[in-house]
């Protein structure tokens, strides 16, 4: 994930951490080696990171999935687990890697990550 983009991420939490919210949660997903389309490199990292962030800011709780434990349902047992708890006002992020592939003029597949996050 580009720096500058984690560093503004990081920013947010801090500002939405100064606000008065009830409670913050997360869901926090990093796959670098995909099954059947390859790897990624940093997506593993940027998870961590993003989960520590949420930490530091006294998330109440934050799933933090990995690579071969990012199944479809453990992200919708997590989803369901953090989402189950929060209350109105209350905030809850939901990010994950997207791996998107693009055939460029070149004939040749590039492989790109692009970040989800949803905020809830």
């Amino acid at each position: 994930m580009n720096k500058y983009i984690l560093s503004l991420f990081t920013a947010s939490l801090l500002l939405i951490s100064q606000q008065t919210i009830a409670n913050v949660y997360g869901v926090v997903i990093g796959i670098d080696a995909y099954k059947n389309y390859g790897t990624l490199d940093g997506a593993v990292n940027d998870a961590k990171i993003l989960a520590d962030s949420l930490n530091a800011i006294g998330a109440k709780q934050v799933k933090l999935l990995l690579d071969d434990k990012a199944t479809r349902d453990e992200i919708k047992k997590a989803w369901d687990e953090v989402s189950g708890q929060a209350k109105a006002g209350d905030t809850v992020f939901f990010t994950m890697p997207v791996m998107v592939l693009s055939n460029r003029k070149e004939s040749r597949v590039r492989k790109q990550m692009v970040r989800t996050s949803f905020m809830y």
